[in-house]
């Protein structure tokens, strides 16, 4: 699976949407040579390449970034700038071993940022979205590896100066993760 991140100055919602798919129209162009393809989305609101169905595709987007990834088996990404941690957000998708992790971190707020960035991929890639019960997918680390209790996916995170947190989810079993960052100007003909 590769993910491909922009990093940007504008923080308007909008054109972290429009940054997101101008990502998509690159990647699209890149790695399969598609120049046009028609966007659908799932009951959930999973976007999907209804002209290309065997091409998996996923969007993400937060203040200052925007993702896309594709690939040949079922993705989700997620991506969060490292921020106060909420406890009420914790409360609600957390289960009590992570509820646990957060109080004993030195630093709460980068350890749910990837905690939630995990689960938020890992539900975007079952298609499901936020409908599904974020408390029954659990994840710890170990000495830079994942732990979770999800079985048939894989996971690959990237932290960024301790900033953002970059997550991905991947149903194939032998599946190599890369990240590559893109300056505006590198897609910039696909912005339009």
């Amino acid at each position: 699976m590769k993910i491909y991140a922009c990093f940007f100055h504008e923080t308007d919602r909008r054109q972290e949407h429009e940054t997101a798919h101008a990502l998509l129209r690159f990647v699209l162009r890149q790695e399969y040579g598609i120049e046009e393809f028609s966007l659908a989305k799932n009951s959930h609101g999973k976007p999907f390449l209804s002209s290309h169905p065997h091409i998996h595709i996923n969007l993400s987007h937060c203040k200052g970034l925007a993702l896309c990834a594709a690939g040949n088996a079922p993705l989700g990404i997620d991506c969060e700038p490292v921020s106060k941690m909420r406890i009420g957000a914790a409360r609600r998708v957390c289960a009590p071993q992570e509820t646990e992790q957060l109080q004993n971190s030195d630093n709460p707020d980068l350890l749910f940022a990837r905690i939630w960035t995990l689960k938020e991929s890992f539900v975007k890639a079952v298609g499901r979205g936020i409908s599904y019960p974020m408390k029954n997918a659990v994840f710890s680390f170990n000495n830079g590896h994942i732990i979770t209790n999800v079985t048939g996916a894989h996971f690959c995170q990237y932290i960024i100066a301790e900033k953002y947190v970059i997550s991905g989810c991947f149903a194939e079993k032998s599946v190599n993760f890369s990240l590559n960052i893109l300056t505006n100007t590198a897609f910039y003909d696909y912005t339009v």
